[in-house]
């Protein structure tokens, strides 16, 4: 119920002041995206179809060289295992989401969430869900995994399997982040 709150104007209020002042600090020449979540996986989280307004109206005001999706929501512990998703939610199950906005919007669209595959990324792309694949866990569980792809030798590559010990485990007792399958 303040200035920042309330209808879809007020709500975008601080995303409006931010991401001008980001683009004024770094300039045209670096790249400037924004991480949206379109699925909070929560009943209290704000609908998709608001989200992907949100994105057209970044999109209009011209800062934005691109849009990151994710899903999930600290909120809540439904939306919370959505943020490290672990190995019992699909893989690559954010493409769907990243394939509305793609639609929605014409700056590039990278999708994140359990993508730990080379095959199941190349598949996201073909298919033009997204235009970037975004991968955290899966390069933990292999530094190597992009070189590794790049030579031809995907079968090398140590699958992340959302085990969500090592890495996010470690990370919330806070112990440096490894991974059971490349410790």
């Amino acid at each position: 119920d303040d200035e920042f709150g309330g209808d879809a104007e007020g709500r975008m209020r601080l995303l409006r002041e931010i991401v001008p002042r980001c683009r004024a600090r770094i300039g045209p020449q670096r790249t400037l995206g924004v991480r949206m979540t379109l699925d909070e996986k929560t009943e209290k989280g704000m609908p998709a179809e608001d989200m992907i307004e949100i994105c057209q109206r970044l999109e209009l005001d011209g800062h934005v060289d691109y849009f990151s999706v994710i899903s999930g929501s600290s909120s809540s512990p439904g939306g919370w295992i959505h943020v490290f998703p672990p190995m019992s939610v699909a893989a690559g199950f954010v493409a769907d989401d990243a394939a509305k906005l793609k639609q929605a919007v014409s700056k590039p669209v990278l999708v994140a969430g359990r993508i730990n595959q080379p095959q199941l990324a190349d598949e996201i792309l073909s298919s033009s869900k997204a235009d970037m694949v975004g991968m955290a866990r899966a390069l933990i569980a292999d530094p190597e995994f992009v070189n590794k792809m790049a030579s031809g030798r995907a079968d090398d590559i140590r699958a992340c399997v959302g085990c969500n010990q090592a890495c996010v485990g470690h990370r919330l007792a806070h112990f440096p982040v490894s991974c059971i399958q490349n410790p």
